[in-house]
């Protein structure tokens, strides 16, 4: 399965990503699980922020209207 180093553990950070249509009514919001891979829990969630920042973007969909994904937070990190 490849060369991992003994001393890494896998933990499971929950995204909070926030997403709005400029002119929508309402916003969505997605939990998604990232898996990182940190020598310690406190580790895991500051990748686990870092990942989620990276995630934050902008677009004009198809029907001329902004898209923003923002990333609001971690709302769960456990070992895997």
């Amino acid at each position: 399965m490849g060369d991992m180093p003994k001393v890494a553990e896998w933990y499971i950070a929950e995204l909070v990503m926030e997403i709005t249509v400029e002119g929508a009514k309402s916003n969505v919001v997605h939990r998604n699980l990232t898996l990182v891979r940190a020598r310690t829990p406190e580790e895991a969630y500051e990748k686990g922020i870092c990942f989620g920042h990276k995630k934050e973007n902008s677009y004009e969909n198809p029907e001329g209207r902004m898209v923003g994904h923002r990333f609001r937070g971690i709302s769960n990190s456990m070992p895997s």
